[in-house]
């Protein structure tokens, strides 16, 4: 991100700040490329189907990992498809996941 110089915002919760207080103490000094919200205090456990109303969708997926629990080929492939207007939304968060290799191939391809 600095390198491309990607303006970001980090959705972050008290836990999230607990064990990475390092990387917190860089944002604040970079504020054109940083921007920090408040995310709360706990992460609510993830919505596992499409939640359905008078039998319509309500919801689909809205963020490019799919909860970081896809490959960095498919999270890149759906970066690489959004259009003006879109927001990206993804896990770095998640040890296991591969979304911060797809956010830094699809940079290089914008």
């Amino acid at each position: 991100m600095f390198e491309e110089k990607t303006a970001v915002t980090f959705f972050i919760t008290s836990r999230w700040l607990q064990h990475n207080q390092p990387a917190m103490d860089i944002m604040p000094a970079h504020p054109h490329l940083f921007q920090i919200e408040n995310y709360g205090a706990r992460h609510v456990p993830a919505i596992t189907s499409v939640p359905t109303m008078y039998d319509s969708k309500t919801a689909g997926s809205l963020d490019a990992d799919m909860g970081a629990w896809v490959s960095a080929g498919s999270t890149e492939k759906r970066i690489l498809n959004v259009r003006d207007g879109d927001v990206i939304i993804v896990h770095v968060n998640q040890p296991t996941s591969q979304a911060v290799k797809a956010v830094n191939v699809s940079q290089t391809l914008f």
